[in-house]
């Protein structure tokens, strides 16, 4: 017969697992909801959620399990500084680096992230591993980007200036045979705290849609009067805008107003990867 385990803060599943005489795998095999297959990994529990425990073990230590590959190595023992993200705080008050330092203070400026950084070990190549239970960063610089506006035809009628440099940055723990993190969580600016995904899903691109600095994290629109040639179903017209700027009617669009949808387009960008030991 099964038990069910509240997880507590500072808890990770290793942990559980250990303290009830279980495998990590065996603990998974009940647990399907913190494997790779939903977006989660063993560091990625929070206060509240429910564990269940089978009444006893079933699996030697690295066998497979339902698609499911334990460590063939020692378990990562706990790293308190990267501890599983903290939800309880607010995401308004933290950017990117932030959660990725786990200061969960605003660090805008660039130089400071790098400095951070200088003092882990400098990945020449970010397909590379980091050492067992090392804690990965990835951090992608903007180094030149504008906004397209398009129509939805994929049409750009409009396009902005360069913006000065910006970035972008993440970090999570390696496991126990040095695996990028899969669980990883992240914030852009002041917009809501997202995740888990694959470092790799963090990474900006060139056709991400383009959504206002703010919590609501809106997508951004333009709207334009007169735009002669195609005609107003090739825009995005007031009934498809559920949220964004310049929010109007059909009626807006009957009267010439023809609204674009901002895109970002980078024209020059720099990714860099450090290795660091968990304090």
């Amino acid at each position: 017969m099964s038990n069910v385990y509240t997880v507590k803060q500072g808890d990770c599943l290793w942990n559980i697992a250990k303290a009830h005489g279980l495998l990590l795998g065996e603990l998974l095999n009940v647990n399907p909801q913190f494997t790779k297959k939903h977006g989660r990994g063993p560091d990625s529990i929070y206060p509240g959620e429910k564990v269940t425990i089978p009444a006893e073990g079933k699996f030697p230590l690295g066998l497979t399990i339902k698609g499911i590959v334990t460590c063939k190595k020692k378990p990562c023992p706990p790293c308190p500084k990267y501890a599983s993200v903290d939800t309880s705080k607010d995401s308004e008050h933290y950017n990117c680096a932030g959660l990725a330092h786990r200061t969960y203070t605003y660090m805008s400026d660039l130089k400071e992230v790098k400095k951070r950084l200088s003092a882990g070990t400098k990945l020449t190549d970010c397909s590379k591993k980091c050492s067992p239970c090392q804690v990965k960063h990835w951090l992608w610089e903007l180094k030149d980007w504008k906004i397209e506006f398009k129509d939805k035809k994929g049409k750009v009628h409009l396009s902005t200036e360069s913006f000065p440099p910006d970035f972008h940055t993440v970090s999570g723990r390696c496991d126990c045979n040095g695996n990028d993190p899969t669980n990883v969580y992240s914030t852009n600016g002041e917009r809501p705290l997202e995740g888990p995904k694959a470092p790799s899903d963090w990474r900006l691109k060139t056709g991400d849609p383009i959504t206002e600095n703010g919590p609501k994290n809106r997508e951004v629109y333009i709207y334009m009067k007169s735009l002669l040639g195609p005609t107003s179903s090739d825009f995005y017209d007031g009934a498809s805008i559920s949220s964004g700027m310049d929010i109007s009617t059909k009626s807006d669009v009957k009267a010439g107003f023809f609204y674009l949808k901002g895109f970002l387009k980078i024209i020059s960008e720099i990714q860099s990867c450090y290795c660091f030991n968990c304090p």
